[in-house]
Parts: C-alpha cells; sequence; structure tokens
C-alpha cells in the first residue's frame, strides 16, 4: 500500500443530498496549526487546513480492487482510533544523522474488512488504505481527485514521450522534463503528470504532492481535467 505525503512547507465539491448521513472526523497536527477532516458518506474526502486558510478542498480517495469491489464507496464505520508518534530515526545515510518523527494518526476501520490510515504531520498529510483480507489483493485503480480552494498555480512535470490522450504511450517514460508553470484549470488534460508537484495557495502556502512507501504498486500519475481546479489521477493499470 502507498502513502501520500502532502508536504506543506508549504471544484467546487457538490453536497450530497445524503448529506444527514455522512460522519465527520478530524485530525489536527502535533503543534495544532494544520487541521484534516474526514467525511465519510457515499465517498470518502479529505480536507486540509492551516488555520483559517484552507488548503485541500474536500478531495475524494477510493481504490479499486480487481472485481470491481471500491474501497471507500458508501462505507460504513464500525472504530476509530488515534494516536501518536514521536521518535528519533537514525538516519546515517542521509544529509542528517537524525530525523525527528512525529506525527497524530487517526484510524478508520470500515465493515468488509479495509480502512483507512491518515497521518497529520506538522508539515504535511498522509494517508493509505489497509486491509486484514487474507492472500494478495490487486488493485485496478486508486481514485484521488486533488481539489483545491481556487484556480492555483500549479508547477508540474509532464510526461515528455508519447501521443496526447493516448496514455499508455505515455507510462513508458523516464520521469524527465522541465516544469511548467501554469494555472491548475489550464493544465494539459491530455498529458500526464508525473510526481512531484506543487501547487502555490493563497496565504504564501505551497502544497507538494508525492508518494513514499512503495512496494509492488504502481506509481501515481495526475492531470487536469480542463474544467475546474481539480487534478485527476491516473494509475498504471495492470499488465494484460
Amino acid at each position: 500500500m502507498n502513502f501520500k505525503p502532502l508536504l506543506l512547507m508549504l471544484g467546487l465539491a457538490c453536497i450530497p443530498a445524503t448529506l444527514a448521513a455522512q460522519k465527520t472526523y478530524s485530525l489536527s497536527s502535533p503543534d495544532g496549526n494544520l487541521r484534516t477532516t474526514v467525511t465519510v458518506g457515499d465517498e470518502i474526502r479529505l480536507r486540509l487546513d492551516a488555520g483559517d486558510t484552507p488548503l485541500l478542498a474536500p478531495s475524494p480517495v477510493a481504490m479499486t480492487l480487481e472485481g470491481g469491489e471500491v474501497l471507500g464507496q458508501n462505507a460504513r464505520v464500525v472504530r476509530t482510533k488515534k494516536s501518536s508518534v514521536d521518535q528519533t530515526i537514525a538516519s546515517p545515510l542521509y544529509k542528517k544523522n537524525r530525523v525527528v518523527e512525529r506525527y497524530n494518526q487517526l484510524t478508520l476501520s470500515f465493515r468488509g474488512d479495509f480502512g483507512l490510515v491518515v497521518r497529520l504531520y506538522d508539515d504535511g498529510l498522509a494517508y493509505r488504505f489497509t486491509t486484514d483480507r487474507k492472500g494478495t489483493l490487486r488493485v485496478e485503480d486508486e481514485c484521488v481527485a486533488f481539489t483545491f480552494p481556487s484556480d492555483c498555480r500549479a508547477v508540474v512535470p509532464y510526461v515528455a514521450r508519447g501521443k496526447e490522450f493516448d496514455f499508455e504511450s505515455q507510462f513508458f517514460n523516464s520521469f524527465e522534463n522541465t516544469y511548467t508553470t501554469a494555472p491548475i484549470t489550464e493544465l494539459n488534460p491530455g498529458r500526464l503528470i508525473f510526481l512531484p508537484a506543487l501547487v502555490e495557495l493563497d496565504g504564501g502556502y505551497k502544497l507538494v504532492i508525492t508518494e513514499a512507501d512503495l512496494e509492488g504498486y504502481p506509481g501515481l500519475y495526475l492531470r487536469g481535467n480542463g474544467e475546474n481546479a481539480r487534478t485527476a489521477r491516473r494509475l498504471r493499470p495492470l499488465p494484460k
């Protein structure tokens, strides 16, 4: 499974008719500056704020398994748990010999033996899906549409190879290109964006989207939708 930190050195979302059936869970960073809100209803949405400044508007997350089951669709919470970690990790091969790991964590367990783990650091947000199921799972698709409060400026690297809208041809690339700067609404929907990608937000915040802790899992690509302040995802499909 994969963690996707939103590093804080740093659309309009529809309000469903089933609002009354939704449940909301919140988590703050150790220093109290960041706050994430997880809304669970017909879908799972993540929101991120720094004080009174919205950084990430409610953004849907889900995962589709082989066979069509969607983790995160009409999910039902059966258990929640909050925890905290404050430790120092030795890192002899890094530029610093020790790294401080400090975060608060919210674990949501759902009916169907799967869960969502959300971590909030003083400078970032991370999430990942988990399961308690036996055996091997095959992931067909991962839904994450990062939705921003306004048409912010993005700094992104497009995949250089392949034809526009022919995403299969774009998957074969060297992850090398110069960065393009453009408003989110003007991102080219026909070209994949590889990570990391940066979004410059109001209030001087800069939000970086990236991945970590991948093993036996394809890398995630983003692309603009050409309509609003939202980026769509594109996961490299399973080989046939």
